[in-house]
């Protein structure tokens, strides 16, 4: 979509529907001025499976700096601080403010990515019958938790919740305990779960 000035009021929502074959920004301008709410779906259409790297699209493209910004950024209809192993947030891109950016990574690795919410083990897949595959080493990262986090995560431990399955993909060295609470977790062919000894319950 081209305009030569894209406003969003502060009771609207700009919904953006992601999908495998975005290539370019969805919306460009010659000028924005951001507020309201901005919806996004569609996240699990570029991202069947995971790696360390955060996943960035660029969703609004400007000739000119954006100085504004979106007042609720939600997932599906949901608080994008409410997902639970995936850290999803939208921000003006900091080495280009021509560019509004959605950035998604793993919420096991979010304080040392510096994203929007605290870093956590938790792995819930509610879906019986759905599954993620994660494609990413989980390493301990004890080191960068933030001190403040009311999420008191050891940095080193993996929780599996919901009826959906995981399935772990890499050579995994975490050293804490791997808690499967409900569903499934599965391991590659050439994946490992973590440190030798540490215990998968059901």
């Amino acid at each position: 979509m081209r305009g030569n000035t894209l406003t969003q009021e502060a009771n609207s929502t700009l919904a953006v529907h992601l999908t495998d074959s975005n290539s370019g920004a969805i919306v460009t301008a010659d000028h924005a001025n951001l507020g309201g709410t901005l919806d996004i779906t569609g996240i699990g259409n570029v991202a069947k499976s995971w790696t360390r790297d955060a996943y960035a699209y660029t969703l609004i493209d400007t000739d000119s700096a954006i100085n504004s910004d979106f007042a609720q950024f939600t997932v599906a209809g949901m608080d994008a601080k409410q997902v639970d192993f995936l850290t999803v947030d939208g921000r003006v891109n900091a080495a280009d403010d021509t560019r509004y950016d959605v950035t998604a990574s793993l919420s096991w690795y979010a304080d040392s990515d510096n994203a929007a919410t605290n870093a956590h083990g938790t792995f819930t897949l509610s879906e019986q019958g759905h599954s993620f595959t994660l494609n990413t080493a989980l390493t301990d990262v004890d080191a960068t938790l933030n001190p403040d986090s009311a999420t008191y995560w050891d940095g080193k431990s993996l929780i599996k919740r919901g009826a959906g399955t995981l399935i772990l993909g890499a050579q995994n060295t975490y050293s804490g305990d791997t808690d499967v609470q409900e569903g499934a977790l599965w391991l590659a062919e050439t994946a490992t779960i973590g440190s030798a000894g540490k215990r998968a319950g059901g």
